[in-house]
């Protein structure tokens, strides 16, 4: 997946990393939508956000990244930073695009989280819609597990 996805690239833009680590996608890739367009992501008919996933899969939210961050379920593939054109933290950084509200319309309404050596998210930040980064697909039917508030 993602291979011919506009604004989707390889750590360091070299492809002996995508096996491993897949792709970096900036906000627009991971919406779906073509690099600069105007903000018109896509919801299935749960109002969940499909973006780049394939049918019967969304983008996470917020809690949903944390857990895959926490549980390690997702390779520490880095990211690229729009700010500085630098990439960073492969094998030591997990950098998710994640929804923070229930209907976004706009990047600012995104944010990733990041969990850096394994340990505890250090996340959730707003970025620049350029930097690119993981993103990890939901399959629409998972019901997620909440640990009893006790």
């Amino acid at each position: 997946g993602g291979d011919n996805i506009e604004g989707a690239i390889t750590y360091n833009e070299e492809n002996s990393y995508f096996e491993t680590y897949g792709k970096l996608y900036s906000w627009f890739a991971a919406m779906g939508l073509p690099e600069n367009a105007p903000n018109s992501p896509t919801f299935n008919e749960d109002d969940q956000m499909v973006g780049a996933c394939p049918k019967g899969w969304h983008l996470p939210t917020l809690a949903q990244c944390k857990n895959l961050g926490e549980a390690n379920l997702a390779p520490m593939g880095g990211y690229y930073d729009g700010s500085t054109s630098a990439f960073g933290g492969i094998d030591n950084t997990l950098t998710l695009w994640c929804i923070d509200s229930e209907k976004p319309s706009g990047h600012s309404n995104f944010i990733y989280t990041t969990v850096d050596n394994c340990d505890t998210p250090l996340g959730p930040v707003s970025t620049n819609p350029n930097s690119k980064m993981s993103i990890r697909c939901i399959h629409d039917a998972q019901i997620e597990a909440q640990p009893d508030a006790q």
